[in-house]
């Protein structure tokens, strides 16, 4: 059981980690709005999970709901899209990106963080699939933004 843990816990200290460099480089605003997707699958533990994120410069008088002030979220797809199951590890790996983030970035630029399209599979999906896989969005909308 502890390596299940641990093992859950692993890739968001391993995504933070290598993604320490990036924060740390102001977000080239040329490039926003940007849309990433990305698609996990772990074949051995029959895990799968697609996610496409938008990430946008926010407007602040029209921010939706809040992780803290610079940051917003909208959940823009359908159940037979991602069902609304996966909604709650979606926006809790989004909020503790958003978290860490916060405090490490070099702009004050506000973003907005829209959760646009997505599959999943009745059988093989869940909600640790779709943390890896929204981290794995976010990994590569930064390392774009940040180039």
């Amino acid at each position: 059981m502890e390596n299940k843990v641990h093992h859950i816990h692993m890739p968001q200290h391993q995504f933070h980690k290598r993604m320490q460099p990036v924060y740390k480089k102001p977000i080239d605003p040329s490039k926003l709005p940007i849309e990433i997707e990305h698609t996990y699958r772990n074949n051995s533990s029959n895990r799968y999970a697609k996610i496409k994120i938008r990430i946008e410069e926010e407007i602040a008088e029209e921010i939706i709901g809040t992780y803290n002030p610079e940051f917003s979220y909208s959940w823009m797809v359908e159940d037979h899209q991602i069902p609304s199951a996966f909604k709650a590890d979606i926006s809790k790996a989004l909020g503790n990106f958003c978290l860490v983030y916060s405090l490490t970035r070099s702009d004050t630029m506000l973003l907005r963080f829209s959760i646009i399209d997505g599959n999943f599979h009745p059988v093989e999906s869940c909600g640790i699939g779709f943390t890896i896989c929204i981290f794995g969005a976010l990994e590569k909308a930064f390392n774009t933004l940040h180039e």
